[in-house]
């Protein structure tokens, strides 16, 4: 009784009060403003765009894509109407959000590890030996850093460079560049749903790929990977290029294909207070639904307080159906994500 009313204490005492999330999105809003105002200080110049939270038209993303899908000549095999048609054959269990959706509606935790490899072989291997005996519920795509910052010719440099090695020379699987049949054989070779993980403020043609190969749901946002993952490029665009991302999943979605998409967590390398992580999540959640998205996940980052991450939690789920209510967007299904605190692993290597 004493651990459980000590919970309910703590709980009570770091649940997020309305008035003060109202309070950090506007000190964000600041914070944001003041980061603008310094990069033109240090003579870097605004970029000319209207940046607001309202759903692309089909024009405006059509003429987007066009520049996307020109980054790399495996651009050119992506085709939408093909890629709905091949995954409405996706069977439910492959399906990230159904198996999201169900596992919440069931109250299960579902494990979620991260991972991959330079080469197509290697990487089913791994994506097996995580279902098989690692305990997996969902699978990774981890993406390499060439990937992640668009310098796909380094990244197949990468890719030949493990050949002759024999081993992986990249930190992640460039699906990229292996192509749009290289990424649907790795689809089709595991019996979970895959998440493609790609750390990137520039995820446009990695998402693009990925959706259209089997992988059913992608990881990232423009605030929390724009902070994370670069320093010169300014929020405005690394926010734009996530609702890219987004209107492409709420294409898929016109056209009866549920995808899944997923906030990262304030990824800040430290420690931070929940209601900074909650805020961001909230934000990033709310601009996800502006451009149609249906399924969604906000994470947080362990603290290394179990009480304080679990009620963090809580309260997460109690603002985010607060301000999707607010804005009008009730019928967004959403689930939580806890980010293990990167420290010890298991022992057990398939479960590390």
């Amino acid at each position: 009784m004493t651990e459980k009313a000590n919970f309910q204490t703590f709980y009570e005492i770091i649940k997020i009060d309305y008035l003060l999330i109202f309070l950090t999105f506007i000190c964000l809003i600041l914070i944001l403003f003041i980061l603008g105002v310094l990069c033109a200080l240090r003579g870097k110049r605004f970029l000319n765009m209207d940046l607001n939270n309202k759903r692309w038209s089909d024009e405006e993303f059509f003429r987007e894509r066009e520049k996307v899908l020109s980054l790399w000549p495996t651009g050119r095999d992506l085709d939408l109407e093909e890629a709905v048609a091949y995954l409405h054959k996706i069977p439910p269990h492959k399906n990230y959000a159904r198996v999201v959706a169900s596992a919440k509606n069931e109250g299960r935790t579902l494990v979620q590890p991260r991972g991959g490899v330079a080469l197509i072989e290697d990487h089913i291997a791994l994506l097996q030996w995580l279902q098989d005996r690692g305990g997996a519920d969902l699978l990774p795509n981890t993406t390499d850093t060439y990937t992640r910052n668009l310098k796909f010719q380094q990244a197949q440099q990468g890719i030949e460079e493990s050949r002759r090695a024999g081993r992986s020379m990249l930190n992640g699987c460039p699906i990229v560049n292996h192509g749009l049949q290289a990424v649907r054989r790795i689809s089709a070779a595991v019996d979970r749903p895959i998440i493609v993980l790609s750390g990137t403020a520039f995820p446009m043609l990695t998402a693009e790929t990925g959706f259209a190969g089997g992988m059913t749901a992608y990881l990232g946002a423009g605030i929390s990977y724009t902070a994370a993952y670069t320093k010169d490029l300014p929020f405005e665009q690394g926010i734009r290029n996530y609702q890219y991302v987004d209107r492409l999943t709420s294409f898929y979605e016109e056209r009866g294909i549920r995808l899944h998409r997923e906030q990262p967590g304030f990824l800040t390398g430290t420690l931070i207070p929940p209601g900074i992580g909650i805020a961001v999540a909230v934000l990033e959640m709310l601009m996800a639904a502006g451009q149609g998205i249906k399924h969604y996940s906000m994470g947080l980052c362990q603290s290394l307080d179990l009480f304080q991450d679990v009620a963090a939690l809580q309260a997460l789920e109690e603002v985010g159906k607060e301000y999707l209510d607010r804005f009008g967007y009730g019928e967004v299904f959403f689930s939580t994500v806890t980010h293990e605190w990167m420290q010890a692993f298991p022992t057990d290597e398939p479960r590390a």
